[in-house]
């Protein structure tokens, strides 16, 4: 397995993309500092990771 860290504007659009068609929320903009990475196998696309640092969402979960 090989992670690629999403580092461009167009990798973070197929990324944005992927989850909007295949997560069952959706997309949503995650809240703050975030890493975001593509994970394949076999070269073949097999998942994908977010991590979002959340430090000021008091507003959003009111």
């Amino acid at each position: 397995m090989q992670l690629h860290r999403v580092s461009h504007r167009a990798e973070s659009q197929l990324h944005n993309e992927h989850i909007d068609r295949y997560h069952y929320l959706g997309y949503q903009p995650l809240p703050g500092a975030q890493l975001r990475y593509f994970v394949r196998a076999g070269g073949r696309l097999v998942a994908l990771l977010s991590f979002a640092a959340a430090w000021k969402t008091q507003p959003r979960d009111r």
